[in-house]
């Protein structure tokens, strides 16, 4: 049944449509070579003239100039994928290369010449085939053209009528199958639109993995302080209604910022074209962050680091941040840090003693950490490295970076 599948195919007949589609867009094209052999006929010429291949033939190279100057591609797309069922087409890019243009140009040419004749042949076969299928009941004055003096056609003829018809819609089928695999050859994207295609996605996703670092670090840490602080206000509630108050004020700020952070975030999940870093925090915001981290944390910072470049800063704020988190969930409440920056390094060290599991009378959900991956990625892209590991009974964090020579 499968050899009987292109005849009750509706993919046939969808592309018999794109073929006619193909001829009735070449007729201006043929009309305009007949105008110009109108005008160009001798003195001695009279009459329109007849529809030649030799006119049809000359006219492709005009279809081709117009597939490169025109923007056909797009439509192209459409038709092939509407037509043709072309799945595996995309959007062509906005902006045509000459490989594109080329591209254009060609399948132009193609739709319009396979087209032309295969339009042609159908409106030549259609009433020709019904002539013949009614040859036994018409009389020989009906019959003009090759079908006078028919004899034994009348016959055999209209036996023949069937097979025909098949045997194009076959032949239609084929074609279409043809242009069906070229399509997506010349309307698929070029090399240099793969590469650009690849860039794009490379970007959103280095930028999507950046937010997803930035909402980790600074969202997270957030919400670590407000833990903590919940947990250790619920225990002296009635015995230390100042703690509590403090701890309120603490949990209050920091899921304002949380929140805020939080809309920034979204903000540029959904806007692709945001380029700008709006705010991003650096190490010049260090004493905010050691004052609302919900730790005691013996600090010393050189006045160098709060004068590095940007990029610098910013990345080794999320990496103490990242760190005093790290130690607000399993420390004891305190963090010796330190940032030292030398001629051509940057030196963070992060160190908290290790506290032993507090039962806080509920179950706590197990959580897949992405902090020590995080760190990592920023070290990386710094070209640094991170070392962190225990002790003795303290846990040690240590970040080293390079300053590029030519900051």
């Amino acid at each position: 049944m499968r050899y009987l599948r292109p005849l009750t195919d509706p993919a046939t007949y969808r592309g018999w449509l794109w073929l006619i589609g193909g001829g009735a867009l070449v007729m201006p094209f043929v009309l305009f070579g007949e105008v110009v052999v109108i005008a160009t006929a001798g003195p001695g010429t009279s009459g329109l003239p007849q529809l030649s291949p030799e006119i049809f033939v000359s006219v492709l190279p005009l279809v081709a100039v117009a597939g490169a100057f025109i923007p056909v591609g797009q439509t192209s797309v459409f038709l092939a994928r509407t037509l043709l069922k072309a799945d595996g087409l995309v959007d062509v890019s906005a902006k045509r290369t000459r490989q594109r243009r080329v591209r254009d140009a060609a399948w132009l040419t193609i739709h319009l010449g396979v087209g032309g004749v295969l339009s042609g042949v159908t409106l030549a076969l259609t009433p020709l085939l019904v002539m013949i299928a009614l040859l036994p009941v018409l009389s020989d004055e009906a019959l003009v053209g090759p079908l006078q003096g028919v004899g034994g056609l009348r016959v055999w003829g209209p036996l023949a009528v069937i097979p025909t018809v098949a045997g194009f819609v076959y032949l239609i089928a084929g074609i279409t199958a043809c242009m069906r695999r070229l399509a997506e050859r010349l309307l698929g994207p070029t090399v240099s639109e793969k590469l650009e295609a690849s860039r794009a996605r490379t970007r959103r996703l280095a930028e999507r993995n950046r937010i997803a670092r930035e909402l980790h670090d600074s969202v997270g840490h957030s919400l670590s302080v407000v833990i903590v602080q919940s947990d250790a206000a619920s225990h002296v509630l009635n015995t230390n209604p100042a703690f509590v108050e403090a701890a309120l004020a603490s949990i209050s700020d920091s899921a304002r910022r949380a929140l805020t952070e939080l809309d920034q975030v979204l903000r540029v999940l959904r806007d692709d074209d945001v380029v700008g870093r709006g705010g991003a925090v650096t190490l010049t915001d260090l004493p905010r962050l050691l004052a609302e981290c919900g730790l005691d944390v013996d600090d010393h910072v050189d006045e160098e680091a709060f004068t590095l470049p940007p990029h610098l800063s910013r990345e080794a704020y999320r990496i103490v941040q990242e760190s005093l988190t790290n130690a607000l969930r399993h420390g004891d409440g305190t963090a010796d840090l330190v940032v030292t920056v030398s001629a051509d390094q940057v030196t963070i060290t992060v160190t908290n003693p290790i506290a032993a599991k507090v039962d806080h009378g509920r179950a706590e959900p197990e959580r897949v950490g992405f902090g020590r991956a995080g760190l990592e990625e920023r070290a990386a892209i710094l070209g640094g490295r991170i070392d962190s590991g225990e002790n003795g009974d303290r846990w040690t964090v240590t970040a080293r970076f390079p300053i590029p020579s030519d900051e």
